[in-house]
């Protein structure tokens, strides 16, 4: 695992330019209730949402649902969804932005990105367009 994560962190800072020099994350695996459990925990409803993974700042953690399946690029590509948060708490990226949605647009930008080298068009599409759904960052009051 810890090679897998070392590559994968060196690739999203060299698509995203965040310094890949972190405390690399502890990568802990968890059930789909664990996992909704814990995003309900952070304020978020999780009605109706499917999380698959997600990065705990406080303790520099993500936590992957157990059915992953780590061998594909797709399973890969949450991992590395969740190491491009952890660069970009790591710049303290969250203090710079208006929302958390652009937050996590570029972190599934830069998932599409993945998904695209490695010749997955359609989920790298579906990931661009989720990218693009968080970037509005809500309507404004």
């Amino acid at each position: 695992m810890n090679e897998l994560v070392a590559a994968l962190l060196l690739w999203a800072s060299q698509s995203t330019g965040y310094p890949a020099q972190i405390e690399v994350p502890r990568v802990e695996l968890a059930s789909t209730a664990q996992l909704q459990a814990h995003f309900a925990a952070g304020g978020a409803n999780a009605a109706g949402q499917q999380v698959a993974a997600l990065y705990e700042p406080a303790r520099n953690v993500i936590l992957l649902d157990t059915t992953l399946d780590l061998s594909t690029p797709l399973g890969r590509s949450y991992l590395l969804h969740e190491l491009v948060h952890a660069l970009q708490f790591a710049a303290g990226r969250q203090a710079e932005v208006r929302c958390v949605g652009l937050l996590e647009s570029e972190a599934y930008s830069t998932q599409a990105r993945y998904l695209k080298d490695h010749d997955l068009p359609q989920a790298a599409s579906l990931h661009s367009i989720l990218g693009l759904m968080q970037a509005g960052c809500g309507w404004p009051e």
